[in-house]
């Protein structure tokens, strides 16, 4: 099912009061202005120069279920986002966003079955702490929103494959990029083996970086400029930490790892106590 130059508007920012439009198949919106509304397709929903505020995904009905339950792709293309673009929770296959701006997009508890790609998005906060995906790609993007103190959250562990490559996250030391689970993890939370096989971050500039409680087979932060970097009480397998500028501390408290390469660093500018990494 095709919209083309379609007008979507609930009544107010009441969800109760919201209306809805879609399809159980594919659902394409081009050039469509949505506005408190819920678009829905079970299989598809991709959206092309569309103007949305305050919107939600509707991916499956709660019967679905089954070997063969549909999860959506989602592809959004040159879009205006404003307010609340809304996934959380949604069952999803893929989801693509490209060339477009946000105020607040939600992929919060989402679970991906595939890959996550983000390329040239600019403008607000971003949540992509889904239950669990495949590999996420964020490339040649502007992140500069604020919700809670932060500009853009993934719980890593729920990734099997993060890149984050060419990203601006600001500098702004009351902005925090936030990797790790965000909470101080119980002894039986620790996970055998990391669902994460493998995190790169290169090219980016970043304001401070919590990757405070994460568990990774292997994480490389390479090149980038970081105001303040966080990766106390983590267990990974192997940590790189090379050729970045880091203007102030590096926080590797309770840190374990088995394998680690850390560029130099200023004279106090690491906190190395209760881990078990050794500085050239």
């Amino acid at each position: 099912m095709r919209f083309e130059d379609c007008q979507f508007q609930g009544h107010d920012e009441d969800k109760n009061n919201w209306g809805g439009i879609g399809s159980r198949g594919d659902a394409s919106f081009f050039k469509c202005n949505i506005k408190c509304f819920s678009i829905a397709g079970y299989k598809k929903i991709s959206l092309a120069d569309c103007e949305t505020e305050n919107t939600e995904v509707w991916t499956d009905s709660k019967a679905a279920s089954g070997e063969n339950f549909d999860r959506a792709e989602i592809i959004i293309q040159s879009s205006n986002l404003r307010s609340k673009f809304d996934m959380a929770g949604c069952k999803l296959q893929s989801v693509v966003i490209q060339d477009t701006n946000i105020d607040f997009l939600d992929m919060r508890d989402a679970e991906i079955a595939g890959n996550v790609l983000v390329e040239r998005v600019r403008g607000g906060y971003l949540n992509a702490s889904a239950k669990s995906m495949g590999k996420l790609t964020m490339s040649q993007c502007q992140i500069f929103g604020k919700r809670r103190n932060f500009s853009f959250e993934i719980g890593m562990d729920s990734a099997d494959e993060v890149l984050l490559d060419q990203c601006n996250f600001g500098s702004d030391l009351n902005l925090a990029v936030g990797l790790g689970a965000g909470r101080p993890l119980s002894p039986e939370e620790w996970s055998k083996a990391p669902n994460n096989r493998y995190s790169l971050i290169r090219n980016c500039v970043l304001p401070t970086v919590d990757a405070s409680w994460l568990e990774s087979r292997h994480l490389r932060l390479e090149s980038n400029t970081i105001e303040s970097l966080d990766i106390s009480n983590s267990r990974i397998e192997k940590l790189e930490v090379v050729n970045n500028r880091v203007s102030l501390g590096v926080n590797l408290e309770n840190t374990q790892v088995k394998e680690s390469t850390i560029q130099p660093l200023a004279k106090g500018q690491a906190k190395l106590d209760g881990s078990n990494i050794r500085l050239n």
